[in-house]
């Protein structure tokens, strides 16, 4: 595509992270708490596209239910041929779930999200995204792509057997498992057929048959890189495009996972030594890291923590391969990397608590995504270039070491591989106005990946936010950054956008250097006030409080079932959730039901919910 017109810029401001911009969800999805399930399909014939289409829809929807969505929603599945350009043979059902834009004068193009992974189920936003404000003028669009989610989920059979307790953490891509997923999978389906070009070719015929012209990307992660391959593939139907967490063409994945966690890890401690009170509570960060490590090499520690979903607590095993993904996946939130000093030292002293709660958070979230889908993808793209010489010299002087790299490479010498297209890895070359976010101290998409995309991206402009995280949660100031990229979309271009003033404005909360506060015994009486349901109209949203076997729990548009426990007669922890996530209960008076409930996000301001009355 010809280049018209050049807006080019970088941005290094201030002391702030980026944010993977999914609304409030975010946090939530980040520590592994998103998840929402569609409320079984059923209701009325809606009109054939949504009310915002311009063109001829060929895909019926219906309304929906979708659990802690409150603004109409219309749910469908479109079928693709498995071979696309074949044209023949079995077909795929994709899930797809629009939300429809609410305000009075809706724009003809939608948003369309890119879930990361790859494997992320994109429908499962819905919940976080229904109170964005972009659904105010435009069509927010969700697609399973297939292999993931409602599309034909290629999960493993050892991902759902229970066996591992910490899922993908106790051992990265088993190859006994990965044998027999093959031998299961490849019954019904090619998995050769299971590549992001494939992939966004079946996003764009299912916008095509609802109607839309003009689309405008939203892709974190390695939705970031699915979106950077629509672009290339249709771009007269690419509007805006805002790229986040961004992967490059030509990284090899995941060779260069170690040197870049080691590096986000590295400014992470050094942070701590430029923060006066982190530098007092843990004066030898590196030291307490050798120490964990060696401790871990010599055998597995062992840990107590509480089972969110039943309040008892329950032994685990840490090895030194759990020890150092859990750092590593610790360091993509903002959230929970804050808390990486305090665990590393606490580690040392024998106290594997702050690090075995993470792992426990991490290992059930990230082990949920489909294996299958996840090597059709990365064997063929990313693996297949690495070379036995090139991985020493990658992983030298890391914590991680060839550890993951060595995983995945084993893995996937027992998968297919898929064909791609000529000169695949390519830069994108392209004048469509497009927005990059990143962040400086992100462990595996870091700045200077960003940086070589946007040098053949003539009409984008980079924000590369000091101290942030692969995920912004947890840190001060975020709604600015989601105001940009509204405006950024709304507006369709990049003029005016006030970037700097933005990013300037955003903070880091100091380090705890404290474990958080321990659980206390409230009565019975007193655990009794506080069931019911409470909810906010701006964003939208709805949470149910309950007793379960004299325990509570809650009930949120972005997870059921979330044990929280009293910290205070009024505020309570969400167990597996990083320090600062939890509720606080507005009471009448002392032995009065709440009249409100606050939802508590670090770096942010608490979300009021009003007592629906009873």
């Amino acid at each position: 595509m010809r280049e018209t017109t050049r807006e080019s810029s970088t941005v290094r401001i201030g002391r702030a992270p980026w944010r993977l911009g999914i609304s409030l969800a975010s946090a939530f999805v980040a520590i592994g708490l998103a998840g929402c399930a569609s409320g079984g399909g059923s209701g009325t014939a809606s009109a054939a596209s949504p009310a915002s289409s311009a063109g001829s829809p060929r895909l019926e929807l219906k309304e929906c239910t979708i659990q802690g969505v409150s603004v109409p929603v219309r749910c469908g599945t479109y079928e693709v041929f498995e071979h696309r350009e074949a044209k023949s043979g079995r077909k795929i059902g994709l899930k797809v779930v629009v939300l429809p834009a609410t305000g009075p004068n809706p724009a003809p193009d939608p948003v369309v999200y890119f879930g990361g992974g790859p494997g992320e189920s994109a429908t499962e936003y819905a919940s976080g995204l229904a109170g964005d404000g972009l659904l105010k003028r435009h069509d927010i669009v969700l697609v399973d792509v297939r292999g993931t989610g409602g599309s034909n989920p290629l999960d493993c059979p050892y991902q759902k057997d229970g066996s591992r307790q910490l899922g993908m953490l106790e051992e990265f891509l088993p190859l006994e498992g990965v044998k027999a997923c093959r031998a299961k999978l490849e019954a019904d389906n090619d998995l050769s057929t299971y590549t992001t070009p494939v992939m966004v070719d079946d996003v764009h015929e299912v916008v095509t048959a609802l109607g839309y012209t003009k689309v405008n990307l939203v892709g974190g992660s390695y939705g970031s890189f699915a979106s950077q391959a629509y672009m290339r593939r249709h771009p007269e139907g690419v509007r805006t495009a805002i790229l986040e967490g961004v992967v490059a063409y030509d990284t090899k994945l995941p060779l260069h996972f170690a040197r870049d966690a080691q590096n986000a890890l590295d400014g992470l401690f050094a942070e701590c030594a430029a923060e006066a009170t982190c530098a007092a509570a843990f004066p030898d960060l590196a030291g307490d890291l050798r120490t964990v490590l060696a401790s871990a090499k010599a055998g597995p520690a062992r840990a107590t923590l509480m089972d969110p979903k039943t309040g008892k607590n329950v032994e685990r095993e840490l090895s030194w391969a759990t020890l150092v993904q859990t750092l590593r996946y610790m360091s993509y939130s903002s959230a929970s990397a804050q808390e990486i000093p305090l665990g590393v030292h606490l580690a040392a002293q024998g106290d594997y608590s702050v690090l075995a709660r993470n792992a426990a958070v991490y290992g059930g979230a990230l082990g949920g995504m489909p294996d299958g889908l996840y090597l059709s993808v990365t064997c063929p793209e990313d693996v297949a270039r690495i070379r036995d010489e090139d991985v020493a010299s990658a992983v030298q002087g890391t914590y991680l070491g060839d550890y993951r790299v060595r995983q995945q490479r084993e893995a996937c010498a027992l998968w297919p591989k898929g064909p791609l297209p000529p000169n695949y890895w390519e830069p994108l070359r392209s004048s469509i106005p497009t927005l990059l976010v990143t962040g400086e101290r992100d462990p595996v998409t870091p700045a200077k990946d960003t940086l070589l995309v946007a040098k053949t991206l003539s009409n984008s402009r980079t924000l590369i936010v000091p101290d942030g995280a692969h995920g912004s949660d947890g840190l001060e100031g975020l709604q600015c950054i989601e105001d940009l990229e509204h405006r950024f979309i709304d507006q369709g271009n990049l003029q005016g956008l006030d970037t700097e003033g933005c990013v300037a404005a955003i903070r880091r909360p100091p380090f705890p250097t404290e474990p958080p506060a321990a659980a206390i015994e409230l009565s019975a009486a007193q655990l009794a006030r506080y069931p019911g349901s409470y909810f906010a109209k701006e964003p939208p949203m709805e949470i149910t409080i309950r007793i379960a076997d004299g325990l509570l729990f809650a009930d949120t548009p972005f997870q059921p079932n979330l044990r929280i426990n009293p910290t205070s007669s009024t505020e309570f922890r969400i167990e597996g959730a990083p320090f600062g996530y939890g509720f606080r209960f507005e009471l009448d008076g002392e032995d009065a039901p709440p009249k409100a409930l606050l939802l508590l996000r670090p770096g942010a301001p608490p979300t009021r919910l009003e007592r629906k009355p009873s």
